[in-house]
């Protein structure tokens, strides 16, 4: 999913729900790029442009170095990094918890 732009950038666009820590990802694309590299979100996709042919997939390699997650991969790793996601039962707000404000009327 790479293309180049008027023969000067090549942009790899990744889905935000592959991206599971923000921080994590941006240090991943700074050690494969330095800082020749620039971050656009779009609605589905965070673009990563770039001048660097290499890596030809980006995304493929993020995976590999489990900084990002496939949501329909089967292994362990994935469903272990969306599992850890998922909020907790008992950390869920209720009605009555979250107004928490006074009485005044």
């Amino acid at each position: 999913m790479s293309g180049a732009l008027a023969g000067y950038f090549f942009n790899h666009k990744i889905e935000h729900t592959w991206i599971y820590d923000q921080t994590v990802f941006q240090e991943a694309v700074k050690k494969i790029y330095g800082s020749n590299f620039m971050f656009t979100r779009e609605p589905i996709f965070m673009v990563v442009s770039t001048t660097q042919e290499e890596p030809k997939d980006l995304k493929k390699v993020l995976v590999d170095d489990g900084k990002i997650r496939d949501p329909s991969c089967p292994c362990t790793n994935c469903q272990r990094m969306i599992e850890a996601l998922k909020p907790k039962k008992d950390e869920e707000v209720t009605e009555e918890e979250g107004a928490g404000g006074s009485d005044i009327q």
